[in-house]
């Protein structure tokens, strides 16, 4: 007896759908609120994070809340040095699987991109606990000491296992628009003119921030360091600084006063 064609398609259908789901791994997702914004982690079967240095584990049942416990780092304050993390000895190789930086220097940053703030810098041979991962898995969530933050995958050795890596998603700043000033001395002025009032003088070795410009950006409006350490904002000319943004971020145009 011959089947109809419509019912052995059906039956088809319902066979591979089985089997798809049956290869399909379980997941779950956990997030919560820090102190530096939402963070999330999606589990797929079997995988899990160990916080050293007590190495809890945190997975599908654990607590949300578990998830402070790797916050990422502050994004310092500008003109505020790095700080350089270490671990103890043997923290990151105590893991199934971890990470060496294979640079001088590399900074983690609070997500996984280029244009993120620096929270860090690691040197070179630094063995990293790895957390979690991107999508893409170009950008890894790491752990040097009791400071956490996202490091480029091109800048690392990658050791041991490293197949139950959750996906982390942190809620990440934008580096702003900064004027680096090398020169102490040049002066800041409240108008579009170098025959306006000065302002005062400013510090040098500094990155300042950039609140505006004209519209041929050969003046920035920075708030700035006078001399006498008072915080001014003022016109400086473009020539004397050199502008900083990475995430091409658009500087609004202000008419001078």
């Amino acid at each position: 007896m011959r089947r109809p064609l419509g019912i052995l398609t059906l039956l088809l259908v319902i066979v591979g759908f089985a089997s798809v789901q049956a290869q399909t791994p379980q997941s779950c997702v956990l997030t919560t609120t820090t102190d530096q914004g939402r963070i999330a982690a999606i589990f797929a079967e079997e995988t899990s994070i160990t916080v050293p240095p007590d190495n809890i584990v945190i997975n599908c049942d654990s607590d949300p809340l578990a998830l402070t416990m790797i916050t990422r780092a502050t994004s310092p304050a500008l003109n505020t040095l790095l700080p350089i993390p270490q671990h103890e000895t043997g923290m990151a190789e105590s893991q199934p699987g971890y990470a060496i930086v294979n640079t001088p220097f590399a900074n983690l940053r609070s997500g996984p991109g280029p244009v993120n703030t620096r929270v860090a810098v690691v040197r070179g041979g630094t063995r990293l606990v790895i957390l979690g991962q991107n999508a893409s898995q170009t950008w890894w969530y790491v752990q040097v000491g009791d400071v956490r933050g996202w490091i480029w995958n091109d800048l690392l050795i990658l050791r041991g296992d490293l197949t139950n890596i959750p996906l982390i998603e942190t809620q990440a700043e934008i580096t702003p628009p900064t004027l680096y000033v090398g020169f102490t001395g040049n002066p800041i002025y409240a108008a579009l003119t170098t025959d306006a009032e000065v302002i005062c003088p400013i510090m040098g070795n500094l990155e300042y921030k950039i609140l505006g410009r004209n519209p041929s950006s050969s003046y920035y409006y920075i708030e700035a360091t006078c001399l006498d350490g008072t915080i001014a904002a003022g016109w400086l000319q473009s020539q004397a600084g050199i502008i900083r943004n990475p995430a091409s971020m658009t500087i609004n145009i202000m008419s001078g006063s």
